[in-house]
């Protein structure tokens, strides 16, 4: 045992001390068996009190042993080496001892623990799903491995069996946490095997600015085991552009391609070796970036153009090419694309100053696309210019889309009625099979929140139900006119999936609904991922025709029945819609909640009113009718340049708004650059201007002069770098950049960073990057004016090609090695014993264990203790039992005191009483002296003669009758028993 505060246990010895002193002068009889009893009680309450103030402790040995094993399984590690590290940690734990412990930890990119800490230690079959194993995180791995550990009294140790190529810092700095926690680390060493003909890209350095047309060299570093032939790919923004066969020598080798560019663009190079007997192709490729000055460059992203029965009457080029000419005569480079070319990512879209978006649906696009575009505007400074058409804004499905967040207008109208009254009921399987994961989220989810974005479309007056439908139909909003959204949202959303699919049931129940419905428009939307129990579709079919409904289907996956949905959707004037992608189904539903009641979609003739200096000039006059557009609502912060009128009618809304969002700027046009709707325009010689100077305002703004800005990506982190120089060349101090990041589709998010100035007119920052492809920083500068917009000062960008697991081909021992020795473990490989991990002398830890709690109970115990012998009464049965004398007289050993304290008592007050009588008799008898002596005196005087006073009658009280004789006390055996008869005993021998 020791204590926390020894000299708090000193205060024990006066409070015993005076304890002691107060039971002296007691006057209190007890025996002396008692009062030893008491104050042992008491003085062993004082010493628990007092150790309990001085933080005892109890200190307990142990010689068991905790050991968790991490397992490096990155991509560098084979499968074949995975299942070596496993076999080789199974016959570790064979060697362990009664009570020791062990857990599991896998690590890549990042930690999990697989088995947790106990003593039935068994590790499965290695289940590597969800972790990202890019990299060696060896930090991360003994963070994880200490939390396991923090909490144990055993020996700690970790195993960590890995190749060593990971952040040296940061392992270094997680070892030595452990080795002040007392955590020993044994590493194994993984030994890699490469291919003996292995070669790799280490490098690709480019000029990151270079003028339009002028030469400049390419450099690529091929690192090979050994020497040989080999060809070097080079192309351009995927194109491929030359081949090299090349010489390598064992070693680096350096190879020069010269390039010469046209057209002002961001250039992403990838460049790929290919060579015999190459083991290892992941770590064949490498990249990067160059930036042309020139013409702008513009990319078109045009739909075809289709009939009333859907036929594409005009491909996407023909299309385009009225607008690409009036912007090529502009001053712009123009590429024109179809919906079948849509940018994948933001490198994609990194050689551009402009994005045109040109009636395409939403469902061509996938989430992670449309995201990487908002991106491109928001964080990169890009330039987006959307148009209208059938398939564009609300109409094309673009409600509530990462798309939609970027442009000045809302596709949601609110506040005014557009079309006739619509009734929509949405029939939504909720079978067993739509609660399968799809991403992040269920298709019950998904489709649920198609029926939300419906929802979010109604516009006043038009009705709204769901059906949720398994093996039998159940309304979970009845058709009724909107008045709580909210309330209506949540109860779509708390949909259950659960049974079989029938769907004949559902969508007659949804028919009946819709049938006395007070709406011009009826319509019923039906979802399904199953094929359904059979009905009569024919006699179905029919009721809608002559009820004037119609019913659209939507198929979810492959395992639909395509036939019946499309006879279905066709028979009633409806839709087959085809998700092959469930991620899809909400902007599906939302268009089709538009498509239905041709809603958004105003064809009439609309002439152009100019609302907003456009910042050309323009004699609107002369501006031909538009035939047609799609209705949007502009966003409060943006600027509407032309509308369809002063007022502001159900079809009235914005022609041409524009804003600024984030580093980039947006504008929408929500009338068609084609001859559909703009036939007039295309011919007007105010067009080219119009859209020449739209383009130009949206387009990335130019980079300003005397800012140098850099960017490299290694070893997971990315390294920001902007050089200030003023007109001089002198260095720029005190400002405030910060920059935006944006990576490749997949990665996470990265935060804006702030630039911290490092040297003279150097500002730098960092931030992860782990995730192989593309990066791009945005640098800004904040503006004197706090209201105004951020002031660009810069941009750049760079290519992670391959994880560095893919470069290291040797494993570094030297970090395992000290790693070991900082931590004071061993530095062992997997051919050594197993064993050695539980064998060997163990040094035993000693743990301490707060001894309050038991303290204070003890002290309790004491304390009744206490009590219990100075007040409770033993039996006399009890007291011979614990005394050992037989026989049943005797009065106890305190008797014969406390009697003669209560006759010595009374005696004192006989005595008392006996002198108060006699001094009472002398006073009264003096007084009888003074009157006889004073009746001569009076009669001499003359006064009357008195009559003698009646003589004095004292009556004594009767004497007290003799007591009963009392009935003898039956001696129970108690002290009070025996008391009293003592008593007697000594009035009978007193009055004999």
């Amino acid at each position: 045992m020791d204590l926390q505060s020894p000299a708090l246990i000193l205060l024990v010895a006066p409070a015993i001390l005076l304890t002691l002193a107060a039971a002296r002068r007691s006057a209190v009889g007890l025996s002396p068996a008692r009062s030893a009893l008491s104050m042992t009680a008491r003085c062993l309450l004082l010493l628990a009190l007092g150790l309990v103030l001085a933080g005892a402790r109890a200190v307990l040995p142990h010689e068991e042993r905790a050991v968790v094993f991490a397992l490096d399984v990155s991509e560098s590690i084979t499968p074949s080496t995975r299942q070596r590290l496993l076999d080789w940690t199974r016959r570790s734990w064979e060697a362990h001892r009664p009570g020791d412990r062990a857990a599991l930890v896998l690590f890549g990119s990042k930690a999990r623990v697989e088995v947790p800490l106990g003593e039935a230690f068994e590790p499965g079959e290695l289940n590597l799903d969800g972790l990202p194993r890019d990299r060696t995180a060896i930090d991360q791995a003994l963070r994880a491995a200490a939390g396991l550990l923090r909490q144990e009294d055993a020996e700690r140790r970790v195993v960590l069996l890995s190749d060593g190529n990971g952040d040296a810092d940061k392992a270094v700095r997680e070892a030595m946490a452990l080795a002040s926690a007392g955590v020993a680390v044994t590493t194994v060493a993984v030994e890699l095997t490469p291919s003996p003909r292995e070669v790799l890209v280490g490098d690709v350095s480019a000029p990151q600015v270079v003028a339009e047309g002028e030469p400049f060299l390419l450099k690529v570093e091929v690192i090979a085991r050994t020497g040989g032939p080999a060809r070097l790919h080079v192309e351009a923004d995927g194109a491929h552009l030359s081949t090299h066969e090349v010489e390598l020598a064992p070693g680096s080798n350096r190879v020069a391609v010269s390039q010469r560019l046209t057209g002002a663009a961001t250039r992403l190079y990838r460049v790929a070796i290919e060579a015999p007997g190459d083991g290892d192709p992941a770590n064949n490729v490498g990249g990067a970036f160059v930036r042309v000055r020139g013409r702008p460059r513009v990319l078109l992203l045009q739909g075809p153009a289709r009939d009333e029965a859907g036929r594409v009457v005009a491909g996407h080029a023909q299309v385009a090419r009225p607008l690409a000419e009036a912007l090529r005569g502009a001053g712009f480079d123009v590429d024109v694309a179809g919906p079948d070319e849509l940018p994948l990512g933001v490198e994609d879209l990194a050689g551009y100053a402009a994005f045109i978006l040109g009636d395409v649906p939403a469902d061509r696009w996938t989430e992670e696309q449309m995201a990487a575009v908002r991106a491109w505007v928001f964080d990169q400074g890009g330039g987006l210019l959307a148009l209208g058409g059938e398939q564009a804004f609300g109409l094309g499905g673009y409600h509530r889309t990462p798309l939609e967040e970027a442009l000045p207008v809302s596709c949601s109208i609110t506040g005014k009625k557009v079309m006739p009254a619509t009734a929509l009921v949405v029939c939504i399987d909720t079978s067993g099979s739509m609660n399968e994961w799809v991403g992040d989220r269920t298709k019950m989810a998904l489709a649920a929140e198609g029926a939300v974005r419906m929802l979010e479309l109604m516009q006043p007056g038009d009705r709204l139900g769901v059906v949720g439908f398994a093996d039998d139909p159940d309304w979970v909003v009845p058709l009724r006119e909107v008045d709580d959204p909210g309330r209506t949202a949540a109860k779509i959303k708390a949909m259950e999936a659960r049974g079989g699919t029938n769907i004949g049931p559902a969508i007659e129940d949804a028919l009946a609904a819709v049938r006395g419905a007070p709406a011009q428009v009826k319509h019923v939307v039906m979802l399904t991922d199953g094929i359904s129990a059979p009905a009569a579709w024919s006699r179905i079919t029919a009721d809608y025709r002559r009820e004037r409904v119609t019913l659209s289907t939507v198929g979810v996956g492959n395992e639909i029945d395509r036939t019946l949905l499309t006879q279905l959707a066709q028979a009633t004037g409806g839709r087959f819609i085809f998700a092959a992608d469930p991620r899809t189904v909400p902007r599906l539903l939302s268009k089709e909640a538009v498509a239905a009641s041709r809603a958004l979609l105003v064809e009439r003739e609309v002439a152009p009113r100019a609302a907003g200096d456009l910042g050309v000039a323009v004699d609107w006059s002369t501006a031909p009718p538009l035939r047609g557009f799609v209705l949007t609502q502009a966003r409060p912060a943006a600027e509407v340049l032309l509308d369809t009128g002063p007022d502001d009618g159900p079809e009235d809304g914005p022609l041409l708004a524009r804003w600024r969002y984030g580093l980039g700027k947006a504008a929408a046009f929500t009338s068609d650059a084609s001859a559909r709707w703009s036939a007039g325009w295309l011919a007007w010689p105010g067009f080219a201007q119009v859209m020449g100077e739209v383009v130009g305002w949206v387009a990335r703004d130019p980079e300003p002069p005397g800012f140098d800005t850099s960017l490299q990506v290694e070893q997971g982190e990315g390294r920001v770098r902007v050089r200030a120089r003023a007109a001089d060349g002198s260095p720029v101090h005190g400002l405030s950049l910060h920059g935006r990041v944006t990576g490749p589709l997949g990665a996470a998010p990265v935060d804006p960073v702030r630039l911290e100035q490092t040297a003279p007119g150097t500002y730098e920052a960092t931030f992860t990057a782990a995730r192989p492809g593309a990066y791009f920083v945005q640098v800004a500068q904040d503006p004197d004016d706090p209201d105004g917009a951020p002031l660009p000062a810069g941009s750049a960008g760079a290519v992670l090609a391959y994880p560095r697991e893919y470069r290291d081909l040797t494993s570094d021992t030297a970090l395992l090695q000290r790693l070991s020795r900082i931590t004071r473990g061993q530095a062992l490989t997997l051919d050594d014993p197993p064993a050695r991990v539980f064998e060997g002398p163990r040094a035993g830890r000693r743990s301490h264990r707060p001894l309050a709690p038991w303290l204070l109970v003890a002290a309790g115990v004491l304390l009744v203790l206490d009590v219990a012998a100075r007040r409770l009464v033993v039996p006399e049965a009890l007291a011979r039992a614990l005394r050992g004398r037989p026989g049943a007289g005797g009065a106890p050993e305190a008797a014969p005191r406390l009697l003669a304290a209560l006759k010595a008592h009374k005696a004192a007050g006989r005595d008392a009483a006996r002198r108060g009588a006699s001094g009472r008799e002398r006073a009264r008898r003096r007084g009888g002296d003074r009157r006889r002596a004073a009746a001569p005196r009076a009669r001499a005087a003359g006064a009357p003669a008195l009559a003698p006073p009646p003589p004095v009658v004292v009556r004594r009280p009767p004497a007290p009758k003799p007591p009963p004789p009392k009935a003898e006390v039956e001696d129970d055996g108690s002290a009070m028993s025996k008391l009293l008869k003592a008593k007697r005993d000594a009035r009978g021998g007193k009055s004999g």
